[in-house]
């Protein structure tokens, strides 16, 4: 896995000597995630949530996680939730309810033993998917820069592997593992970009999934870079970092011929931070 090290080093994701929380499902991607830290000597412990969607299938999935942490003296959380209660609550889809369950989870559970990052097992094949999805809906360059490798303390290490490649390594380092059923299910949009969609896209080149990553990777350091311009605007056109909330008519002035003379781009994403601002939203995509 000296691929997923050299990645882990070239954006500082995982502190050797700090301890790091796993979020484990039980499928393949987050067993291998689990057998990787522990294999490669990083403190580690895990987190598991029970999403109550799947009965006894879920319980299963607990069942085994905990079975692997306890072989290895792994500390474990476990979570639960009513998914689908909370998803009707609160007007979300059971997809959305789960995963903001499951983060607020993660992020509990994270500030409890005080581990410096939370781990997820997204991989390349999400990561694509994630960037079609986003596409195929309509979206902006931070839509189309995919899955961050680092977002805060939430961090993703094997962003740079295929599913094949982890599937490999399951088999390689005999990795136990559950797989969800629901999955196979088309009906649901991810799951049909997964099924149908991307396998198309590698006959067309069988490197499609590793090249779908690159650019979005690419797309976000190019992302990054014009948000900063935009903040730099935004400083302007306040009349400095002095008045930050008061807008002054003679530095406006050239911003707005800045503006006319096409840097549109520019004024969107303005607008954009000074309304994340105002809403208390922080900046950043998944």
């Amino acid at each position: 896995m000296k691929k997923v090290l050299d990645f882990v080093q070239r954006f500082d994701l995982l502190p050797r000597y700090e301890l790091l929380l796993a979020a484990a499902s039980g499928g393949m991607d987050s067993m291998c995630l689990l057998d990787f830290l522990y294999e490669n000597g990083y403190r580690v412990c895990a987190a598991h949530y029970n999403h109550q969607l799947r009965g006894q299938e879920a319980d299963m999935d607990e069942d085994l996680v905990r079975a692997w942490c306890a072989a290895r003296r792994i500390p474990l959380c476990v979570g639960t939730g009513d998914v689908t209660a909370y998803a009707g609550e609160n007007g979300l889809t059971i997809e959305e309810a789960a995963r903001k369950l499951r983060y607020d989870f993660l992020n509990s559970v994270a500030g409890q033993t005080g581990a410096a990052r939370i781990v997820t097992a997204h991989h390349a094949n999400d990561n694509a998917e994630t960037v079609l999805f986003h596409l195929a809906r309509g979206t902006g360059m931070a839509g189309l820069a995919g899955i961050a490798p680092k977002n805060g303390r939430l961090v993703r290490p094997f962003l740079c592997l295929t599913r094949e490649e982890l599937a490999a390594y399951a088999k390689e380092h005999h990795v136990p593992y559950r797989t969800d059923a629901t999955n196979a299910d088309t009906a649901l949009t991810r799951n049909f970009i997964r099924a149908e969609v991307v396998p198309k896209l590698c006959r067309v080149n069988a490197q499609a999934v590793e090249h779908i990553g690159e650019t979005a990777l690419r797309l976000r350091q190019e992302d990054e870079y014009l948000d900063s311009l935009a903040a730099a605007y935004l400083t302007e056109l306040r009349g400095g970092p002095a008045c930050p909330r008061r807008f002054a008519p003679a530095r406006a002035a050239p911003c707005a011929r800045r503006a006319r003379r096409g840097e549109e781009g520019l004024h969107r994403r303005a607008l954009r931070r000074a309304c994340r601002a105002l809403c208390g939203k922080r900046d950043g995509t998944a």
